[in-house]
């Protein structure tokens, strides 16, 4: 029986590539459709009140792996405001999947390590390795005071001044992102 297919191409590849193809298409709006699309829109945080500024999704090899939002005490223009710590920021990272690495990744790892004292990363590093999908971290920073390290509402560490955050924040939308499209759903203006 011939085929109108290329040599090689039998029915039973036909079936696996469009298999993979209906996979692929299922898997990427099943990703996003789990992804928490609308964080909240106000959290307190020690007492204190933030607004939701922008968030978006960090996705990797088809995989949404985290959802990072920007809150501010008071509206702005996020990129100005966030960069040049003129106001107080908080970063919410939702963890969306299961699929974590074992290590923290490089990008987090050049960011956060030349930041903090050692010790503070192992701290970080520990932490690292018991996130589980639906975990939470906030990094909270105030001009003039500290980085704070949360972990499911619970302080994991405090780092003295703004390199920090500045480095996380560069490391989302700086002028070189880890991903276009996270820093074009942050800074959206």
């Amino acid at each position: 029986m011939k085929t109108p297919f290329k040599k090689g191409f039998t029915i039973k590849t036909g079936y696996l590539f469009a298999a993979s193809i209906l996979l692929f298409a299922l898997g990427g709006s099943g990703a996003y459709a789990m992804a928490e699309d609308n964080p909240p829109s106000k959290m307190k945080l020690e007492g204190v009140e933030w607004m939701l500024a922008s968030s978006g999704v960090r996705t990797y090899a088809f995989i949404d792996v985290y959802q990072c939002a920007l809150y501010l005490k008071e509206p702005g223009k996020v990129r100005k405001t966030i960069l040049e710590q003129k106001q107080p920021v908080t970063i919410r990272i939702k963890i969306l999947t299961s699929e974590l690495p074992g290590q923290v990744p490089d990008a987090w790892k050049e960011t956060i390590k030349p930041e903090v004292s050692d010790k503070v990363y192992r701290r970080f590093k520990k932490n690292f390795k018991k996130l589980e999908e639906g975990d939470e971290l906030l990094f909270s920073y105030t001009p003039g005071q500290a980085t704070l390290l949360y972990l499911n509402r619970e302080k994991v560490f405090s780092d003295p001044g703004a390199g920090l955050m500045y480095s996380l924040l560069d490391q989302w939308v700086g002028e070189e992102p880890i991903s276009d499209d996270l820093k074009t759903a942050l800074v959206h203006e």
